[in-house]
């Protein structure tokens, strides 16, 4: 009689910001679903986040764990408890953050996690942010997964650039060039560097000669002079926003319910309208609600 397949153990590490943890514990939640084992690594506040989200996974039956580990703050000069990239006095401390988050203390804890993790790890899917993971990988021979949170269109444009070498033959910051393997549609980027105007003029004189005539025209909203063209040439504009779709609601929420104009930037405000708590310091919102 041939013994039982041995359990799969998937060994996550979100990067300590919620951009990068809600996309991973989606991951995490998916993967339970297929029977298979899941132990999510992480710190004590960031762990309290996803609580009652696993406790319902795993009333349902999915097999899921949170890990917590000891977050060296205090080696990295940050405030008592802080651990999230939310919880930052300022945006200036985030290289700090991040060194805390690659640290050798916490590469030892986990190194002695992955002794005792019962069952053993199968598999690490880690945040791009974490390279000490790899290490981790390589020492316990277990193959690693990096998450990387861009859009596929974004990764798919860079792995294109690489292969082709485009840039190497690319002499100037205002020089036009194809972006190859985008067919049945040319994509064409160029350089922005101090010169913008010249490049909006070079911009201008492209769309005179295209053949066929552009029918919209697709931009960045950080280049709103484009819309000009847009005007000039009578063609419809869409503004392109990166933002994530849970961060566009949230600054729809707060804007409309205003929440933020009676605390101070030290308070802690709840964004409205939302299924889950979402709580964060008014000095950690956009610029536009601080005005």
């Amino acid at each position: 009689m041939s013994s039982e397949a041995p359990k799969l153990n998937f060994v996550l590490f979100p990067l300590m910001s919620q951009g990068h943890m809600i996309p991973m514990m989606d991951i995490a939640k998916i993967l339970a679903q297929q029977g298979v084992s899941v132990t999510v690594i992480t710190t004590h506040h960031n762990a309290s986040r996803f609580t009652a989200t696993f406790a319902r996974s795993i009333d349902s039956g999915s097999q899921i764990k949170l890990v917590e580990l000891q977050f060296p703050y205090q080696e990295a000069g940050l405030p008592d408890g802080c651990e999230n990239l939310d919880m930052l006095p300022s945006l200036g401390t985030g290289l700090s953050l991040f060194n805390a988050a690659n640290s050798n203390t916490l590469k030892e804890q986990v190194e002695k996690l992955f002794e005792e993790l019962t069952p053993p790890p199968s598999c690490i899917i880690s945040d791009m942010c974490l390279p000490y993971t790899a290490n981790i990988a390589g020492k316990f021979n277990i193959p690693r997964i990096s998450f990387v949170g861009q859009s596929c269109f974004s990764l798919f444009c860079l792995y294109n650039l690489g292969i082709h070498r485009v840039l190497s033959g690319i002499t100037s910051e205002t020089e036009y060039f194809v972006l190859p393997g985008t067919r049945p549609f040319d994509i064409f980027l160029v350089y922005f560097g101090t010169e913008i105007r010249a490049a909006l003029s070079m911009l201008e004189e492209l769309l005179e000669k295209l053949n066929p005539f552009p029918c919209c025209i697709i931009s960045d909203k950080y280049m709103p002079c484009v819309a000009d063209i847009a005007i000039k040439f009578k063609v419809p504009r869409i503004v392109f926003d990166g933002t994530n779709c849970l961060n566009l609601l949230c600054n729809h929420n707060l804007h409309g319910y205003k929440v933020y104009e009676t605390v101070s930037d030290s308070d802690h405000i709840i964004v409205l309208g939302l299924p889950h708590r979402i709580e964060m310091r008014k000095s950690h919102l956009p610029l536009i609600f601080r005005a």
